[in-house]
């Protein structure tokens, strides 16, 4: 999979002006490299095996360049990826980080899916091909419920990094859901509505071969380190939520509302559901909130 990253990268309209490869495998194919003399590739190779977080705190601070780009190796860049997310971010000094939406793929990449890797509240703004700027504290409400972009459909400015320490999550699964959050609280976010990332959907993801009541276990507490780690700033979580909502319809709320009752926490619900669904109230968003769930669970057991 990292020939085929490779070259997703050498296709690019804006070439890198550096690529650093950071391989945490147990057999390393520096072979590989080798095949792209036209990239500037800088490969390094763990002799000792990291777990997944500490290993991606280590090799984001490892680049020199002004901004950074992550693409993990079982995804692909198109074309236009570099230059569209390079442009825009230029162009916005107070952004931090801009992401972009990713196409899922089976396996090969003309083997299409109907998703896309996408935040929640792309319904509306996909309308439009203009990228929105997003207030920090709109973007850090965002990371509540879920990460609006797969990682390797974002570009970020190294300054983020040297201005905070990035602390880790000690979680199995939802750590870059923390990371990016951290990064986030630094400045603005851009929001591009095009598609430049394709995200590989395969049976060896690490969140796939994780339990139910593991991954909810996760996610449960990322959120709560991020409703914290809010606090900590000097922000209101119902403040920062209450105001992320003003852009988005009911049904767009209802997908948020979806993410905290999922994780079966009755202090969060209390918390965000009657922020996020005031029109119905707590207890009437926890009666909608499950018949939804019943749904979607059914739907999914139809379709396997």
């Amino acid at each position: 999979m990292l020939r085929q990253a490779l070259q997703s990268i050498a296709k690019q309209t804006r070439l890198p002006d550096e690529v650093f490869i950071s391989d945490n495998s147990p057999e390393p194919d520096p072979g590989v490299v080798k095949e792209f003399p036209e990239l500037p590739i800088r490969y390094h190779h763990k002799k000792d095996h990291l777990p997944p977080e500490q290993h991606w705190l280590w090799a984001i601070q490892q680049p020199q360049t002004e901004f950074i780009s992550i693409l993990e190796d079982d995804n692909l860049y198109l074309p236009h990826h570099l230059q569209i997310l390079f442009k825009v971010i230029s162009e916005n000094s107070s952004a931090v980080l801009a992401g972009s939406n990713a196409l899922v793929f089976q396996n090969i990449p003309s083997n299409f899916s109907q998703p896309v890797f996408a935040p929640c509240w792309k319904i509306n703004w996909l309308k439009s091909s203009l990228c929105r700027l997003i207030p920090r504290d709109a973007a850090l409400a965002a990371y509540l419920f879920g990460s609006p972009f797969a990682s390797s459909a974002t570009l970020f400015r190294k300054e983020a990094l040297t201005a905070c320490k990035l602390y880790p999550s000690r979680m199995a699964i939802a750590y870059d859901r923390w990371m990016w959050t951290q990064i986030v609280s630094k400045g603005d976010v851009l929001y591009c509505p095009e598609i430049t990332v394709l995200y590989r959907d395969h049976p060896i993801q690490l969140v796939k071969n994780s339990s139910r009541a593991i991954h909810r276990a996760d996610t449960r507490g990322c959120t709560k380190l991020i409703i914290a780690f809010i606090r900590k700033l000097g922000l209101s979580v119902e403040q920062v939520t209450a105001g992320m909502c003003k852009e988005f319809s009911f049904q767009e709320r209802v997908c948020f509302g979806l993410y905290v009752f999922k994780q079966r926490d009755l202090a969060l619900c209390k918390l965000f559901l009657p922020i996020l669904l005031p029109e119905l109230g707590f207890s009437r968003s926890m009666f909608f909130l499950s018949l939804r769930f019943l749904k979607d669970r059914l739907r999914e057991r139809v379709s396997v």
